[in-house]
């Protein structure tokens, strides 16, 4: 009996001291994980974002507006994109860009245009410059907006006149009287009316439509991108 008791009591001492250590390891285990989520909490960072293109010239930053310049013809370049930083960095020295190197650019009034890779030139402004305007050499139309698809948010558009230094963009068929389709994504609506205008009164409103000058794009009769569409009194 005394034998069987000493037996039973080993039993228990063991089976306390396995489960003992059990609650241990996964302890152990759980602080681990959480350690290691807290570490990882610690350790991550937020990546920086890449800054718009730019260049410097005669110590001058300037940064592309993203519109093209539509009046340049002449591929003469005053110069060339000598050195480069990377995207996250701003230039620090003359024909220095943070895009790359081998562009050509020209002066253009109190802007620098830069001709990138799909041949187009790009206006670039001071850095300083914080106006909203759209620069001179942007090309653009007036029109009368004669329909309005509102699923697809499109107007339909009679051209009144493009600029004499626009006058070469082709129109569709050659038919100057054809309706042009315009995404009215970048419609600058009248203050405070965005919500409240009735489409049918956009009819016969006279615009303003500015878009890169892409002659095949016009001449499709389809204006998916524009600058900017503004009402004109």
């Amino acid at each position: 009996m005394k034998k069987q008791s000493i037996l039973l009591l080993s039993l228990v001492m063991i089976f306390t001291i396995s489960l003992s250590a059990c609650y241990s390891n996964d302890n152990s285990s759980f602080d681990s994980a959480e350690n290691q989520e807290k570490n990882s909490e610690n350790t991550e960072f937020e990546e920086p974002s890449a800054l718009p293109p730019m260049v410097m010239l005669d110590g001058i930053i300037y940064k592309d507006t993203g519109y093209v310049n539509s009046m340049l013809k002449c591929g003469t370049y005053d110069d060339t994109i000598k050195s480069s930083v990377n995207a996250y960095e701003k230039p620090t020295k003359d024909n220095q860009s943070n895009f790359g190197q081998g562009f050509g650019y020209q002066k253009w009034h109190d802007y620098i245009i830069v001709q990138m890779l799909d041949k187009k030139w790009y206006i670039f402004k001071n850095i300083e410059d914080d106006s909203t305007e759209i620069p001179e050499g942007v090309c653009n139309f007036t029109a009368l907006i004669k329909e309005v698809l509102e699923d697809d948010f499109v107007i339909k558009v009679n051209v009144l006149e493009f600029p004499e230094e626009f006058g070469y963009i082709p129109f569709p068929n050659d038919d100057k009287n054809a309706l042009i389709r315009v995404r009215a994504d970048n419609l600058v609506y009248p203050e405070n009316q965005k919500d409240n205008l009735d489409t049918k009164n956009l009819i016969d409103k006279k615009v303003r439509v500015w878009f890169d000058g892409d002659e095949e794009t016009f001449q499709s009769g389809y204006l998916l991108n524009t600058y900017r569409i503004e009402f004109v009194e």
